[in-house]
């Protein structure tokens, strides 16, 4: 027993040192929080450090009653320090803008527009977009500013339901009519809805390139003027407005034939389905039997008070005398009629007063331009976060509005580079806490067999294990050597007995086959004298014969 507790206990000793060395290399390191960034080429910085209240105004439209607030984020992802601007009420309209030192004049200009947004709950409806405000459309005060104050461009993550995008708009202005028209991008790119903090970025150059980025990354890129709807130049020719189609205009393709007629054996008043007269009703059919029967398992509860519960009865369940074919009143099947036709239509043709689908005539459009720098925007003179959203706790960091390219990389590599491999790390190590150390379930583990053993009886048993698995193994050893011992002392023994019995029957086959090689030498000396014996015999009577003839010759 005290070997088992022993082994348990290096194993959790192994498994803390283990943990020690897996847990030591995943502490952050809070970043600094850098400050806002000021020269030439920026248009707007903000870090949302301890003066930004100098800066940021809130709406005090009477719709406007959401709360904002600056903060550090919600845990896991807390870096001390480094605060953002937080929705602060649900389900309701906020609004907050800041305004530009100096007009954005981006003619001829590249510009670049980032900001880091997280969500720290689920995002189910609401927007996190933020809008660069028309400079001559601001209101005397910010704190007026609300939905319907004009923006230039409007960019930023939208979820609600199956929508899912982020918005990229520009307001623009037709030369020719002084009217503004939003000019949407097709095929919007989807937000991310994860709780860790993401980069959102527009990239717009002067040749009317632009670039939607998350993270860094291009997820939607293309051209102004062939990848927005409508279109920032109108077309050429429009719709005559006064234009109207004749009265006599025939657009319908096909007819009925009129000369077509129903033949004389379509009966339309035979119903679409008949009964069935082979169909039979079951055996087993109860036509007395209702559907469903009060549950009989179901009893009067003992509290039930009749005057004050009402009449008792116990709640309904399907008759089990239904179930294999049916009960109450047995009509047989309806089947599909074979006669039916339905009613009668006469087949349709190509009408021969058919013109066409009618347009209306072309004219020149009076209100056509051509703009070939759409990235010519129209001056913006502030930025405004106006939203509607049921959840709170969206946070904006980091807002970052310049003509240099360079200045936004440098910005990066020191925000939001820094800040998304801190969230990493606190990921990664959120993720080992979930998961169960060595040194845990060890301690699980024997916490477990502690438990187990408290009981005398079980005790016994684990005693009686410890046992089993010490002596049964040292038993087998045992016999399985004395088995050894054995086969090493008789081995060569029956080998040798073996050899002899060999050699002896080896012999007296040798013998056989001698005795019977001379056994045919025998016969076959037998046979040759037999065959000589045989010969002289012949011999001996042709000379008998020959010796008379020769006498009577003499004669």
């Amino acid at each position: 027993m005290k070997l088992f507790l022993l082994f348990f206990l290096s194993l959790c000793i192994i498994g803390t040192w283990a943990d020690d060395e897996s847990t030591s290399t995943t502490t952050t390191k809070p970043y600094a929080t850098v400050s806002a960034l000021s020269g030439p080429s920026v248009v707007f910085s903000e870090v949302f450090d301890s003066t930004w209240e100098d800066r940021w105004v809130i709406t005090q439209q009477p719709e406007f009653q959401g709360k904002w607030r600056v903060d550090e984020g919600v845990e896991p992802y807390t870096v001390k320090g480094d605060k953002g601007l937080i929705v602060d009420s649900e389900a309701r309209k906020h609004g907050i803008a800041a305004p530009f030192k100096k007009v954005l004049d981006n003619k001829n200009k590249d510009l670049f527009v980032q900001y880091e947004l997280r969500l720290q709950k689920e995002l189910d409806c609401g927007g996190a977009y933020i809008k660069l405000l028309t400079a001559s459309s601001l209101p005397s005060s910010l704190t007026k500013f609300d939905n319907s104050v004009p923006y230039t461009v409007m960019f930023g993550p939208d979820k609600c339901g199956s929508l899912n995008k982020i918005h990229f708009i520009i307001r623009h202005k037709n030369p020719i009519t002084g009217l503004y028209e939003e000019k949407h991008l097709k095929n919007p790119p989807p937000m991310e809805t994860d709780r860790r903090t993401h980069l959102y970025g527009l990239h717009i150059f002067q040749d009317n390139r632009f670039s939607v980025l998350v993270d860094g990354k291009e997820v939607r890129g293309g051209n102004l003027l062939e990848d927005f709807e409508p279109a920032f130049n109108p077309p050429k020719e429009v719709d005559d407005p006064s234009d109207k189609k004749p009265a006599d205009w025939v657009d319908e393709e096909k007819i009925a034939d009129p000369d077509a007629v129903k033949p004389d054996d379509w009966d339309e008043t035979l119903p679409a389905t008949i009964v069935d007269e082979n169909d039979m009703k079951p055996d087993d059919w109860f036509d007395d039997e209702p559907q469903e029967i009060p549950d009989p398992d179901v009893t009067k509860p003992d509290d039930w008070d009749d005057e004050i519960d009402g009449e008792w009865a116990a709640p309904s369940i399907l008759n089990p005398k239904c179930a294999q074919s049916g009960c109450g009143e047995w009509k047989p099947r309806l089947i599909p009629n074979p006669l039916y036709k339905g009613k009668w239509r006469a087949p349709m043709i190509d009408n021969p007063a058919y013109k066409g689908e009618w347009k209306p005539r072309q004219i020149p459009n009076p209100h056509f331009f051509v703009d070939d720098h759409p990235h010519n925007l129209e001056p913006i003179g502030a930025i405004g976060i106006e939203l509607w959203t049921m959840k709170d706790g969206i946070m904006f960091d980091n807002i970052l509005i310049t003509h240099d390219q360079d200045i936004i990389d440098d910005f990066t590599s020191a925000t939001w580079a820094k800040k998304s491999a801190d969230e990493q790390t606190i990921s990664d190590t959120e993720a080992a806490k979930n998961t169960p150390s060595l040194t845990q379930t060890l301690n699980s583990v024997i916490t477990s067999f502690l438990d187990y053993i408290s009981d005398g009886q079980n005790m016994m048993v684990v005693i009686g294990s410890a046992l089993a698995a010490v002596i049964i193994p040292l038993l087998l050893c045992l016999l399985y050597s004395g088995k050894k011992k054995q086969t090493r002392v008789q081995g060569p023994v029956a080998s040798d007995e073996e050899e002899e019995k060999e050699k002896k029957e080896e012999e007296e086959e040798k013998k056989e086959k001698e005795t019977e090689k001379g056994v045919e030498v025998n016969e076959k000396v037998a046979k040759q004298t037999e065959k000589k014996t045989g010969e002289q015999t012949e011999k001996a009577k042709w000379r008998k014969k020959e010796k008379p003839s020769k006498i009577n010759s003499s004669k």
